[in-house]
């Protein structure tokens, strides 16, 4: 039982598919989360850091909202309260599955190498799929009748090469640790993610690599040094509308949709409501403006300060940086296998903090 919390994250990515990608990651992390609530042993009794404990109480509120105003005007609010219904679902599940990991007693160096080997899994399909053979089309052809798919696009198993570049971005600093466990293999398998991350052509991934990189080996001066030419990227891509691109138009939108009232400028629009139909803000600090309003960004971003400040071991820090930079102008968070990744790294990141301040 002791290593259900890794096994589970080793196979999100690659899970019951379901109706699509999307679905059969959320699927597989709500039954991975069941196993976890009914079969995981906590293996120490650290306390939840004190912001994600807020975090989980902001939710439960939106919830007992959602019940309240639906049950007084059921017809004309059940797409807005099942909307509610499913996110805040699926992030109780992702809570456990945080709750797992940081109480449990698998090893940073476990953690790390499973991490390097899915994400190495998943370049090497990415570098595949941009040469013309995609074995995961390949597989479902032989399984199911495929309606659509991504074209020779390095997406992996993920779906969209954003949720590549940034699965593959944040574990970066996991092959550079100094850990001996197979140290050289992770060095040796390093190019073939920095190959898959620049097929992906993914600006703001490249860039959050480029500045947790620096901050791993050079601290918080060259972190703030490299973010010139993690600009110069973003210039060379939008040269031609670096400030009226379209993510940027979304954000302003956005702003303005849930500024206009007082009550939506606090609380926002709600969990899981999107800001247009099929089509996403691509900023998580954007989306959860747009969803929980002004308490929500501010417990964000205690959180990542708290987590930051306190921190003892520098590759998770940076790859709580490189998270931190990439969701500006990406929507990891909404991808399940992308957020998973991000609870493992906090988790952990909060663990190892926990532990160095038992042995001062």
């Amino acid at each position: 039982m002791r290593y259900i919390p890794v096994a589970c994250f080793a196979l999100i990515p690659f899970g019951i598919w379901g109706q699509s990608v999307f679905y059969g990651h959320a699927n597989t992390l709500i039954l991975s989360s069941l196993l976890l609530l009914f079969l995981f042993k906590d293996e120490n009794a650290y306390p939840i850091n004190t912001w994600v404990k807020c975090f989980g109480a902001y939710l439960c509120g939106w919830v007992i909202a959602g019940y309240t105003l639906s049950f007084m005007d059921l017809n004309k609010l059940a797409p807005w309260f099942y909307a509610i219904n499913d996110s805040v679902f699926l992030m109780i599940a992702g809570l456990i599955f945080y709750r797992a990991v940081y109480r449990g007693d698998i090893p940073l160096s476990l953690w790390g190498n499973v991490i390097c080997l899915v994400a190495t899994l998943q370049a090497m399909l990415g570098i595949m799929q941009v040469s013309g053979f995609d074995p995961v089309v390949w597989f479902l052809k032989n399984c199911v009748d495929l309606v659509s798919t991504s074209g020779n696009v390095a997406a992996g198993t993920l779906g969209n090469q954003n949720f590549l570049a940034a699965y593959l971005a944040i574990s970066i600093p996991f092959f550079l640790n100094k850990d001996e466990s197979f140290r050289k293999t992770r060095l040796c398998l390093l190019p073939v993610i920095l190959v898959a991350l620049l097929l992906t052509k993914t600006t703001t991934a490249f860039a959050a690599a480029i500045i947790g990189v620096a901050f791993l080996f050079g601290g918080v001066k060259w972190a703030v040094i490299s973010v010139l030419p993690a600009v110069v990227v973003y210039g060379i891509k939008y040269h031609d509308a670096p400030f009226s691109n379209a993510r940027i138009m979304y954000w302003k939108d956005a702003w303005e949709s849930t500024t206009h009232s007082i009550q939506t400028f606090i609380f926002g629009w709600g969990p899981g409501v999107t800001w247009k139909p099929g089509n996403m803000l691509h900023s998580e600090y954007a989306n959860t403006f747009f969803n929980y309003g002004l308490i929500g960004v501010l417990l964000m971003l205690a959180y990542f300060v708290s987590t930051t400040i306190k921190a003892e071991n520098r590759y998770l820090q940076a790859a709580v940086l490189i998270i931190a930079v990439n969701i500006i102008g990406n929507h990891a968070f909404h991808l399940v296998s992308t957020a998973t990744l991000a609870l493992v790294v906090f988790a952990l990141n909060e663990r190892e903090n926990r532990e160095s301040m038992l042995f001062q």
